[in-house]
């Protein structure tokens, strides 16, 4: 009885506890523990780290073949995008799966990815809002010199939408764009470097246009995650559904 009482208290623990756990596990072990009982199968942790069926589509920066979607996109148990270490501001921990707000700072902080969005390719990201108190969560594109210790466009090197707004925000000042998010929304964001255009997606539905050439997007960008508040969990999701765009 005890044993089936710690079982039952695993949904119980901090997310960030379950983070660490979980997210050092492959497909196959991850497969294996949703096994174990009802109690751990029904954690809400599996919706968000187990990939959903989809379509095929180019890795990531290859060059393009006549039946494929110019999408990058890696089809292996590694995360599509890498985020980078060394371009998070303080506070930020970053694993295979999530991205998590864990310690007291003053102010929103974003975390860049290593990869780079550059011409002529089409690209796809996509992250889900797993727990937030004030929704002080922004999704979108920086420049490789965006100020880290800012949100995602405090200065004019960044562009994202405002979970908490619905607005796009750059250059310290906000524009009307969509409808807010809240916890469990998706938030997807493509990016075609060859028009030079960036579309919001929520749910999988695309909100329209929100940066073009003409708001000043340069020639290379990498996706941006900012958090604002302790607890801030956004998962990564490993391998989304891709929309056209």
């Amino acid at each position: 009885m005890a044993f089936v009482e710690k079982i039952e208290s695993m949904d119980k623990l901090p997310l960030e506890i379950l983070v660490r756990i979980y997210s050092s596990l492959d497909k196959t072990d991850l497969l294996n523990s949703m096994l174990v009982c009802k109690a751990w199968k029904e954690l809400k942790v599996w919706k968000v780290l187990l990939p959903r069926k989809t379509k095929r589509a180019l890795p990531f920066n290859q060059p393009n073949n006549v039946n494929c979607k110019r999408v990058c996109f890696q089809e292996n148990t590694n995360p599509i995008w890498r985020w980078d270490n060394n371009s998070r501001g303080a506070g930020i921990a970053v694993s295979n799966h999530f991205i998590v707000l864990s310690s007291n700072i003053i102010g929103p902080v974003q975390i860049l990815c290593a990869n780079v969005a550059r011409a002529p390719y089409r690209y796809y990201f996509e992250v889900q809002i797993v727990r937030t108190k004030g929704r002080s969560i922004n999704v979108g594109v920086s420049a490789t010199n965006a100020n880290i210790t800012k949100r995602c466009g405090y200065d004019a090197n960044g562009w994202s939408y405002s979970l908490f707004s619905g607005t796009i925000y750059h250059n310290n000042t906000w524009k009307p764009y969509a409808s807010s998010g809240t916890q469990g929304t998706r938030v997807g964001v493509g990016i075609d470097m060859k028009n030079k255009k960036v579309y919001f997606f929520l749910d999988g539905k695309n909100q329209g246009v929100a940066v073009s050439a003409e708001d000043g997007l340069p020639d290379e960008v990498c996706p941006s995650v900012s958090l604002g508040e302790v607890g801030d969990v956004v998962a990564i999701v490993q391998h989304p559904k891709i929309p056209d765009f």
